[in-house]
């Protein structure tokens, strides 16, 4: 038995797996995850708690959380569900399958599909907390990670708005840094968020609707103000995202773009005061 136990241990040695890669290094990771065509963010905090925003589409996100999240690690603590478009939604089904998840934040709109149905089912089935946030629900973790939900706000949510028009919209900060996840939220959720007079100025941004032409405006960019913009796309797509007048808006202000169909998964590494590195993963 010794033998096989070093043996074993020899065999995770020589191919760089190590048990202690699961502990927190106090740095905060952001993974845009490549899930094709849909929505799929990691952020690893500095204590090792994990969130995920959205789970794209199909079962894509499986492989990437796997190259994403350390040896042996299989619990989320936290998931938010920005709205029950397919591509945001669907992956999530596969994550409730197969991790332990402690948390899971939505606006509460679902729709009457397979992907809804199944979803709701499994958290039942596996008693997971629901949560129904507004911009009155932020989280703060024990080191010092503060999700501050700014959309939708308690008292303007319409419940008869298009999916996109109520997307989660929230801000993960860290020290010096903040991170706007938009979800799909188009135009007039993001004009909606300027007049509530929320501090929106973030070094990250992840691009709204797969960087559609109606979802992160010129106004919202003037605002946001991101040294670095990430677009969640898939290759080839048959909407023609990232759009062109979007691209020009970003180029405008001089963000650096980072899009998963030409970078692929994009891992970005913060410490208190900012960006230490950025990494990609090559596209063969």
């Amino acid at each position: 038995m010794k033998k096989f136990i070093a043996g074993v241990f020899s065999i995770l040695i020589s191919s760089g797996v190590f048990l202690f890669e699961a502990q927190p290094d106090g740095l905060m990771h952001v993974y845009f995850l490549n899930v094709g065509q849909g929505d799929a963010t990691l952020i690893r905090t500095p204590s090792g708690k994990n969130i995920l925003i959205d789970g794209g589409p199909q079962k894509n996100i499986l492989s990437e959380i796997r190259n994403a999240l350390p040896y042996l690690k299989s619990k989320i603590d936290i998931v938010i569900l920005t709205h029950a478009d397919r591509d945001h939604i669907e992956g999530l089904i596969s994550i409730l399958e197969r991790y332990k998840v402690e948390k899971v934040y939505s606006t509460g709109l679902y729709k009457s599909d397979y992907f809804s149905n199944k979803f709701l089912k499994l958290i039942r089935e596996k008693n997971v907390q629901l949560v129904v946030t507004n911009s009155l629900s932020d989280v703060r973790l024990e080191d010092g990670t503060l999700i501050d939900f700014l959309f939708p706000l308690a008292q303007t949510f319409d419940s008869g708005a298009k999916a996109n028009s109520n997307s989660v919209v929230a801000q993960v900060v860290f020290g010096e840094n903040k991170i706007l996840l938009t979800g799909d939220a188009d135009c007039a959720e993001e004009n909606s968020i300027i007049k509530s007079g929320v501090e929106l100025k973030s070094n990250i941004l992840k691009v709204g609707h797969h960087g559609s032409r109606t979802s992160t405006c010129e106004t919202f960019l003037e605002k946001v103000k991101p040294k670095i913009s990430a677009i969640s796309v898939g290759a080839d797509n048959k909407y023609g995202h990232p759009n062109g007048e979007l691209m020009s808006r970003l180029k405008k202000i001089r963000t650096q773009i980072l899009r998963t169909d030409k970078d692929g998964r994009i891992e970005i590494t913060l410490n208190k005061n900012g960006v230490t590195s950025i990494k990609t993963q090559s596209i063969r």
